[in-house]
């Protein structure tokens, strides 16, 4: 839910009546196309679904029923009238009469729905959560990054935006639980190079996601969240028996110590008698075996050190004189290798550069991408700051690749395939919108490489290169949704013949002279759709 309204944000208007549908949609639209999204995934794992169920068995209806049968299948104390209600079921006038909704019930049916293990001792476990309410600054920095469009609307209606006031404590409860869970999520995402998350804000302030770490917790917190609810009384029971098992392991391996120490008391009695007898014929002058070993192993463990540090010595110079020709040479087996390491990920002050297995380097990592459906304030958001937040997946660890700003991306620097998707969907909206006077300033500090431009004035740059393309290309606004469109609808509706065609007049008397490049083609020529091959997470 955290991620659903983070995407959300980049698209909120005041317009909005609903949060989960748009405005004016059809009843029954967003049920059709839940099915269709679920019989498109089980086409593509048929052969998985096949070891489990059978297909005609296999319909959108079964997680309803599936997480019923789950919640319903245990000894645990369940209540059918909570499922029911979860489930969207009637028994007619018996439900509706004598059976009613209850909280506690549809609590614990809860804990099940979100995966928790009923016959575990942590079943209870408490949601995370913050441990400041959301007057705290840190607090109020990341609602402001993550839901700042919703956040402005609702005070701009008094706090009573189309009957939503309980939205901004909704967003305050479910943020805390993308910040816990924040590096499993970016597991999946490094998995997959263009991930739409991958451009989530707070993924890429990575300075302020390590602070909010340390005020998120699932621990008991006074005045937040203190009792868990919905726990089952068997959780109690499986708590005891976990104690009971830890004292119990505690103790043996207690009694195993005492075990070999008494077994071990006997042979180190004789060493310590040795050891006197040796001493006392050392002290004497008398050279006996052991003594003349202890001398050799004392002369011997010297001259092993002296060669070891002159040999890493060695090595260490032989490294830095082929430091760049072996990544160079890795790099052609298929990895991607890290020329320039100076720098953090937090900061652009040192940007990094890749090997691709030629004797050049890039910006970018080997299977960087952009991110899909990417909106425009998060395309412009990379272009300003980079993504620093970007990670991939190497021999099934996650590792950290940050990227430059892509106001610095060049065709010199940036694989070809991926410039020309850049150069195609984003260079152009992003172009015309530095443009504005408004935003010399910003690209002054990005030139100075002196860190992320912190997001209140990130906000404001945003706001301004908005204002100035809307002033450019004033039939925008005429558009229906213009605030929904990704970065590459922008790009496309400021293209020259698309101005021509749409435009108003002032639009069409901003427009450049005609040339070769803008002019359009005598002829409609047609492509072959290309076909993606789907991401397995």
């Amino acid at each position: 839910m955290a991620i659903h309204f983070c995407v959300l944000n980049n698209t909120w208007t005041r317009k909005k009546e609903y949060i989960f549908i748009n405005q004016g949609s059809q009843e029954g639209t967003a049920s059709s196309s839940y099915c269709e999204t679920i019989r498109k995934w089980a086409c593509d794992q048929k052969e998985t679904i096949l070891q489990f169920i059978r297909p005609d068995h296999c319909n959108a209806h079964g997680i309803r029923k599936g997480s019923a049968t789950e919640a319903t299948g245990n000894n645990t104390e369940t209540a059918l009238a909570s499922v029911f209600h979860r489930g969207e079921w009637s028994l007619g006038v018996v439900l509706d009469i004598y059976w009613k909704f209850a909280q506690r019930g549809d609590q614990l049916l809860g804990r099940y729905l979100a995966g928790l293990d009923p016959d575990s001792a942590q079943f209870d476990i408490l949601p995370p959560h913050f441990m400041f309410q959301m007057d705290n600054e840190l607090v109020k920095q990341a609602m402001q990054l993550c839901f700042a469009n919703i956040l402005s609307d609702m005070e701009s209606e008094g706090g009573n935006s189309s009957g939503n006031s309980y939205t901004p404590a909704v967003l305050y409860r479910c943020l805390p639980s993308l910040i816990y869970h924040e590096e499993a999520i970016r597991s999946k995402i490094a998995k997959r190079p263009d991930h739409p998350w991958k451009s989530l804000p707070i993924f890429q302030d990575l300075q302020l996601l390590k602070e909010l770490k340390q005020i998120v917790t699932t621990d008991p917190t006074p005045e937040i969240c203190e009792t868990p609810t919905g726990a089952a009384r068997n959780t109690k029971i499986f708590k005891a028996i976990d104690k009971m098992t830890i004292a119990f392991d505690e103790e043996k391996k207690a009694r195993e110590l005492q075990k070999q120490a008494l077994q071990n008391m006997a042979q180190d009695l004789k060493e310590a008698v040795k050891e006197g007898f040796e001493e006392k014929a050392l002290e004497n002058g008398h050279l006996t075996f052991d003594n003349l070993s202890a001398i050799l192993d004392t002369k011997l463990k010297v001259v092993v050190e002296d060669t070891r540090d002159n040999l890493n010595k060695a090595m260490d110079e032989l490294k830095r004189s082929i430091q760049v020709e072996d990544g160079n040479k890795q790099g052609e087996e298929g990895t991607t290798n890290l020329v320039e390491s100076e720098g953090t990920s937090t900061s652009t002050s040192s940007f990094k550069t890749y090997s691709h297995g030629k004797p050049r380097v890039y910006f970018v990592p080997k299977r960087y991408d952009l991110p899909k459906s990417t909106s425009l304030s998060s395309a412009f958001r990379l272009f300003v700051n980079g993504d620093l937040g970007n990670q991939e997946m190497l021999n099934d660890e996650v590792i950290s690749l940050p990227v430059r700003p892509f106001y610095f991306w060049d065709a010199h620097m940036i694989p070809s395939v991926l410039w020309r998707k850049y150069k195609s969907g984003w260079l152009k909206i992003l172009k015309m919108m530095m443009t504005s006077s408004e935003l010399d300033e910003l690209k002054a500090l990005i030139e100075k490489q002196e860190g992320p431009i912190p997001n209140t004035a990130f906000v404001d740059y945003y706001n301004k290169g908005l204002v100035f393309v809307h002033s450019q290309v004033e039939y925008i606004k005429k558009i229906n949704n213009w605030e929904k469109w990704c970065v590459t609808s922008w790009s496309k509706n400021i293209n020259y013949q698309v101005i021509q065609r749409r435009g108003t007049e002032a639009d069409k008397a901003r427009l450049p002279p005609e040339t070769r490049h803008n002019k359009k083609h005598p002829v409609k020529r047609s492509r072959k759709p290309k076909i993606s091959q789907p991401y397995s997470l």
